[in-house]
């Protein structure tokens, strides 16, 4: 279909603007993503101990009633 048409010349442009926008966004996604696996196990590490210590907290005081 596109024979003819001249929409062939306009997907190459398409095609290349695509290919430079991802290009762009590839070293920021990876630095994001980088950075958030180790804040987010953080976070996981934290929220366990916090509720750790929660768990332990109301065991004394159901313990002194």
């Amino acid at each position: 279909m596109q024979f003819g048409t001249g929409a062939r010349g306009y997907q190459l442009v398409i095609d290349k603007m695509r290919q430079a926008l991802a290009a762009t966004l590839a070293v920021p996604i990876l630095w994001l993503s980088t950075a958030a696996f180790p804040i987010m196990g953080l976070v996981y590490c934290l929220t366990l101990v916090a509720l750790d210590g929660i768990e332990h907290f109301v065991r004394r005081l159901t313990d002194h009633r």
